[in-house]
């Protein structure tokens, strides 16, 4: 009868042994793979935001500059072309004087 009550014992034990551990494993195994998940979305997220952040910002930046230097080119031209123009009225002033002096 011993004999019977350890063979008992030891299936039961055996039973419940592999059911408990098939637990554990399928939870943990959950677990990590959640916590790693979100880690690594975390990181990869942030980077790729930083990273294309960087890069709008250096295109708008390029966009803006360029604007700005076209802008204020065409201004140089304007004042140019205006002192061209003062200039020539004040030499047809001159001669007038000369003419008619």
């Amino acid at each position: 009868m011993q004999n019977v009550g350890a063979d008992v014992g030891a299936d039961e034990g055996a039973d419940v042994g592999a059911d408990e551990g098939a637990d554990v494993e399928a939870d943990v195994g959950a677990d990590v793979e959640a916590d790693v998940g979100a880690d690594v979305e975390a990181d990869v997220g942030a980077d790729v935001e930083a990273d294309v952040g960087a890069d709008v910002e250096a295109d708008v930046g390029a966009d803006v500059e360029a604007d700005v230097e076209a802008d204020v080119g065409a201004d140089a031209d304007v004042g140019a072309d205006v002192e061209a123009d003062v200039g020539q009225m004040w030499r047809q002033m001159q001669m007038w004087g000369q003419m008619w002096g």
